[in-house]
């Protein structure tokens, strides 16, 4: 599972101005939430995360009224599978992009609280920039903190009562399983049906968003997907077809892309007719009409009728 793929739920989820702030409310320290007027946030799509830094952080940065003073939050999460040693000079660089940008507007420089939301195997180890710094000499190092929200701190069921959105749950849930998700999905029904309870009445991109979500986490395998999502919310069966032809549509360009690269665009254009000839039937068998098929899958209508036949 490429960065990438966890990149499209969490900035698409947390881009969702009612997400981020319940993810926020969960994770920032009381004495900080006390001064935040979340009625003021605003969401700043600018990408401060450099190349060097891009590999291995992703960034969602927000600006919120605090007391009477205007800051900005980043929101920083890390994919590694082992804490980053370097965090403080990394996110230090990550100041330093912001208020570059600030100034280059000609904008009055604000404070910058980074968050780290991390959701690897091992421990995340908290150390300081600088060691055995003497107090004459403080004055003159950039000494500043970091908070932490580490997925392995928070127990599932406790997930719930820390986050009020149902999707915030699903997505920190998600993130916290996301070494063996299908497996853990797949061997405890009950406790996951019990995170994912309010699925089906999320809207539709953010429903859209899970559903691609663990397809790619099933290892984009059709049949294990429909176990998956049959565990998840058996409610929502009705609803997978609608939403398969918008995730296949989007591994199929996703599949191009990486098809012209590799040389194997034949081969890749012949998996695609192969999945949606494989929706379509699906669909014959629910009573769907050719034109319903025809709309999800773009086969044409004469296509359609001869795998009736």
């Amino acid at each position: 599972m490429s960065n990438k793929k966890h990149d499209f739920l969490f900035k698409g989820l947390f881009s969702v101005k009612k997400h981020l702030q319940d993810l926020i409310l969960g994770t920032l320290p009381r004495d900080v939430l006390e001064k935040v007027h979340l009625d003021t946030l605003e969401y700043d799509p600018t990408e401060y995360v450099d190349r060097e830094m891009g590999a291995r952080f992703r960034d969602i940065c927000f600006n919120v009224l605090y007391g009477n003073d205007r800051i900005k939050i980043a929101l920083i999460y890390e994919h590694k599978s082992y804490p980053e040693k370097r965090v403080y000079l990394q996110l230090l660089q990550y100041i330093l992009n912001v208020w570059e940008k600030q100034a280059d507007d000609g904008l009055e420089l604000t404070p910058v609280i980074c968050v780290v939301f991390y959701h690897g195997k091992q421990r995340w180890v908290h150390t300081e920039l600088l060691k055995n710094v003497s107090r004459e000499l403080r004055r003159y190092a950039p000494m500043f903190d970091y908070i932490l929200f580490d997925t392995r701190d928070i127990e599932d069921h406790a997930i719930k009562h820390q986050f009020n959105e149902p999707s915030v749950r699903i997505g920190v849930f998600c993130f916290k399983h996301h070494d063996d998700l299908i497996g853990f999905i797949l061997e405890n029904p009950e406790q996951v049906r019990e995170i994912f309870m309010e699925f089906e009445q999320q809207e539709e991109t953010t429903i859209y968003r899970f559903v691609l979500y663990l397809f790619y986490m099933s290892g984009e395998d059709p049949d294990l997907f429909d176990k998956v999502m049959k565990t998840v919310s058996p409610e929502s069966v009705d609803i997978l077809e609608v939403y398969r032809a918008r995730f296949i549509e989007e591994g199929i360009k996703q599949g191009i892309e990486q098809g012209i690269e590799q040389g194997i665009e034949q081969g890749i254009e012949q998996g695609i007719e192969q999945g949606l000839v494989k929706i379509a039937r699906n669909m014959i068998s629910k009573g769907y009409s050719d034109e319903q098929i025809m709309e999800i899958t773009n086969l044409s209508i004469k296509r359609i009728q001869s795998l009736r036949d």
